[in-house]
């Protein structure tokens, strides 16, 4: 699984019934770096299912999202451009279409966020992955895959 689908796949390997012998996580959300407003939201999950119920601060949750395409494509240092600026453009074209397209977008993606990856679950999400890789029956062969250039969930921050 890729970023919130490896998350998927731990949850899945740690909950089937069958063996699981092989999971390969591309830089997955386990390890993410939440902006302060989804840090401050993770203490008040009450306050900010209201809150979206209610149809406010939706440009919160769009701005974020658009904002991780800005740090999902590289920017080379040396000179502030994109390195692959034609699938930035494409990506941001399409989340933008998303978000016109489908009403609902907002609210799951701000779901997902503020419920399933909460600094809370996501620890207990990396503790799930070190029961699976130390299964004293059938440990399962992790594979985790992280691009050099990823700033949205740095592996070098998380390689110890």
């Amino acid at each position: 699984g890729h970023s919130t689908g490896g998350v998927v796949g731990v949850l899945a390997a740690a909950q089937l019934s069958r063996e699981v012998r092989t999971l390969s996580l591309i830089s997955p959300a386990l390890w993410a770096k939440k902006p302060l407003v989804a840090q401050l939201a993770d203490s008040l999950p009450g306050a900010i299912h209201w809150i979206l119920s209610k149809g406010l601060l939706h440009f919160l949750v769009s701005d974020a999202y658009l904002k991780n395409v800005d740090s999902a494509f590289a920017v080379d240092a040396a000179t502030g451009r994109y390195r692959f600026p034609a699938a930035y453009h494409k990506a941001l074209a399409k989340n933008k279409a998303m978000f016109a397209a489908h009403p609902h977008a907002l609210a799951s993606i701000a779901g997902i966020n503020f419920f399933a990856l909460t600094g809370s679950q996501l620890e207990r999400y990396r503790a799930l992955l070190a029961e699976i890789v130390t299964r004293p029956e059938k440990p399962a062969d992790v594979r985790l895959l992280w691009g050099t250039l990823d700033v949205v969930v740095d592996y070098s921050e998380h390689s110890a």
